[in-house]
C-alpha cells in the first residue's frame, strides 16, 4: 500500500487543464480562466498570459511555454519574471505541444488542422508546418518527437494515429480506429533502440506500439482503467526501470511495467478526472477538474497538494502542514 502525505489541500473555482515540471522544481498548473499557475519554492505566482483556457504547457529548462485556445503560444522566462516570446503561428486553439530532447524544437498542434515545428534555439522561428489531410479527423489530442528528430506522432479525436518525417508536410502513415471513440493522447519513448509509442483512449484502454521505418505495429494492449484514458508519460524510474504513467476519467493513476506490461500500483489520486500528468526524476505531477495540482515522489508516495491560487493570496510553501491519508 502506498502511504501519501498530504501537505494542503484547498478549491477554487479553476479547473486546472494542464501541468509540468522543470528540472529545477518549478510546478506549473494550467487553469480554466486562462491563467497560470507557478509554483516556485519560496511563493506561488499567478500568470496572466492568455485570454482563454491554457491547454498545455512544458518545460524548456528555465522556460515556461503555455499554449491556449486563444490561439497563442507563450514563452515565460521564469528567471527574468517576464514573458519572452508571443507566438502567433496557428489560426485555430492550440491544443498540444511538446519540445524535443534537444531543446531545439517546439511542436504544436492546433485545431486549424497544422502542426507547426518551431526552431526555438534563439529567436523562435517556423520551420515548416504540417497538414492533417483528413476532413473528419476530429480534434488533434496529442503530439510529440522522436529522440532523434525524426518522427513526429499526432493523434485525433477520431481514433487515428498520423506518423510524419519532419520534412515533410503530410503524413507517411495514417493508422485508423487506433482506439474506438477517440485517442485522448500519446507519448513516445526509445527502448532497446526501437520507438515505442503509447496511445491512450476512450475505450479505456492503454496501447503501446512500435514505430519501425515509420510503420506502426501493435506491442501490447494494457486494460486496468474504469474510465477514459486521458494523459500518459514514460519514465526511466532510477534510471533503472521503464514504466508508464497513465491518468483517467476514473481519477486514478495507475504506474505500468513497459517491459511486462503488469500493473505495478493504481492510486485514487484525485476526486475527480485526471486531465494531465507530468514527471521528472521522482515527482510525478497530476491535475484534475477537481481544481488542485498534486505533486508525488513515486518512490515513497509523499504527495503535494497545491491549491489553484488567486493571484491576490499568494502562499507560501513552508508555511504549509501535513497529514497522512492511505490509498489503495
Amino acid at each position: 500500500m502506498l502511504s501519501l502525505s498530504l501537505l494542503r489541500s484547498e478549491k477554487s473555482d479553476k479547473q486546472v487543464y494542464s501541468c509540468a515540471i522543470s528540472g529545477n522544481g518549478l510546478i506549473a498548473g494550467g487553469n480554466s480562466d486562462g491563467t497560470t499557475t507557478l509554483v516556485r519554492t519560496d511563493r506561488v505566482q499567478s500568470l496572466s498570459n492568455h485570454k482563454y483556457p491554457v491547454s498545455a504547457l512544458c518545460f524548456k529548462d528555465t522556460d515556461l511555454i503555455s499554449a491556449s485556445t486563444d490561439h497563442n503560444i507563450v514563452i515565460y522566462d521564469t528567471v527574468a519574471d517576464k514573458v519572452k516570446e508571443k507566438l502567433i503561428i496557428h489560426k485555430g486553439p492550440v491544443r498540444c505541444i511538446c519540445v524535443s530532447e534537444d531543446g531545439s524544437l517546439l511542436i504544436s498542434g492546433s485545431s486549424d488542422q497544422t502542426i507547426a515545428i518551431t526552431n526555438i534555439l534563439s529567436t523562435p522561428d517556423v520551420e515548416r508546418y504540417l497538414r492533417i489531410t483528413e476532413s473528419d479527423s476530429g480534434m488533434l489530442s496529442g503530439v510529440c518527437i522522436s529522440t532523434d528528430n525524426s518522427l513526429i506522432v499526432v493523434t485525433a479525436t477520431s481514433g487515428t494515429i498520423f506518423l510524419y518525417d519532419t520534412t515533410s508536410p503530410k503524413p507517411v502513415q495514417c493508422h485508423y480506429d487506433a482506439h474506438q471513440m477517440g485517442v485522448n493522447g500519446c507519448d513516445l519513448t526509445t527502448r532497446d533502440e526501437r520507438n515505442l509509442l503509447c496511445t491512450v483512449g476512450a475505450d479505456y484502454l492503454v496501447k503501446l506500439w512500435h514505430v519501425d521505418d515509420y510503420n506502426l505495429t501493435s506491442d501490447k494492449v494494457l486494460s486496468g482503467h474504469t474510465g477514459q484514458v486521458l494523459c500518459c508519460k514514460f519514465h526511466l524510474l532510477n534510471n533503472t526501470e521503464h514504466v508508464l504513467f497513465t491518468g483517467s476519467y476514473d481519477k486514478t493513476v495507475i504506474i505500468w511495467s513497459v517491459e511486462s506490461g503488469d500493473k505495478l500500483h493504481q492510486s485514487i489520486c484525485h476526486s475527480s478526472f485526471i486531465y494531465s500528468i507530468s514527471v521528472y526524476e521522482d515527482k510525478l505531477v497530476t491535475c484534475s477538474s477537481d481544481k488542485t495540482v498534486k505533486v508525488w515522489n513515486v518512490c515513497c508516495g509523499r504527495v503535494k497538494t497545491i491549491n489553484v491560487l488567486p493571484t491576490s493570496s499568494p502562499e507560501i510553501l513552508s508555511d504549509w502542514t501535513s497529514k497522512q491519508i492511505s490509498t489503495n
